[in-house]
């Protein structure tokens, strides 16, 4: 593939299904990159925008992220529910050379959990194939995981709060312990457990 800079459209469909038991998925923030970058590292502390997704599911920060490249974004028109996908469309068009995908989403049955994809190199994709992944669920570490009703938006509770209350790192989540196995203060029931990957994710090339 030339990845020489030239004036183009790179279109690309992308298709994130719930593999999960009972964790809706926020509404998708869905990024693609003329030049790659990260919306998270792991050890490193998130950003206010993925802290907003991360706590109370919003996208919007993550979409109106600036850079000094080319890109594309796509919002999720809703809930993923479990067993369910949804499909977006996005596209990047100038002097490109190199494409990079970044994704994210909420699992609302959590204090900060989220999970997606962050540069994730398309570049050499040609047009009608396909890239298939499977995610897992990170911990934006930036709310303790008590699992109490009035923290978890799944269960009507609050969403973003700007003051940090954990490591400050992001990292692999630790999963839910829930009042099944004797956290008696969690909202959360074995039914909100998940295993990894909690995600799959389908990248096609349409031009």
């Amino acid at each position: 593939v030339d990845r020489r800079q030239r004036q183009m459209c790179i279109r690309d469909r992308v298709t994130v299904s719930n593999l999960t038991h009972n964790q809706p998925l926020s509404p998708l923030a869905v990024l693609l990159h003329s030049e790659q970058t990260h919306l998270w590292t792991i050890g490193s502390a998130a950003s206010v925008a993925l802290e907003d997704l991360a706590e109370g599911g919003s996208n919007a920060a993550l979409l109106a992220v600036e850079n000094d490249y080319l890109e594309g974004t796509a919002s999720g028109q809703g809930l993923i529910m479990p067993g369910a996908n949804e499909t977006v469309t996005l596209s990047i068009s100038g002097n490109v050379s190199e494409a990079y995908l970044s994704l994210a989403t909420m699992l609302v049955n959590t204090n900060d959990g989220f999970s997606g994809v962050t540069g994730f190199d398309v570049s050499d994709l040609s047009v009608g194939a396909s890239k298939a992944l499977t995610l897992s669920v990170y911990d934006a570490g930036t709310e303790n995981n008590n699992e109490l009703a009035n923290t978890i938006p799944g269960q009507m509770g609050e969403g973003f709060n700007a003051e940090r209350l954990d490591s400050n790192k992001v990292s692999r989540h630790p999963g839910v312990v829930g009042n099944d196995d004797g956290y008696a203060d969690s909202v959360l029931t074995s039914s909100h457990k998940f295993d990894n990957p909690a995600v799959s994710l389908t990248i096609t090339r349409l031009n």
